[in-house]
């Protein structure tokens, strides 16, 4: 895992601990996203459009 200080300059994340703690982070932020996107999924889908 990198961190990036500058416009594509990175650095190689060193402690166990911190990369631990930034994988958890985006682990669950990638899941509240896509928990998000098939909540909208499900709600458009299941609602009848206007034209039909």
């Amino acid at each position: 895992m990198h961190s990036e200080t500058t416009t594509f300059h990175f650095n190689r994340i060193q402690q166990p601990k911190v990369r631990e703690i930034l994988v958890t982070r985006s682990a669950i932020i990638l899941a509240i996203c896509l928990f998000i996107t098939l909540i909208f999924v499900i709600i458009f889908c299941v609602v009848p459009g206007k034209r039909l």
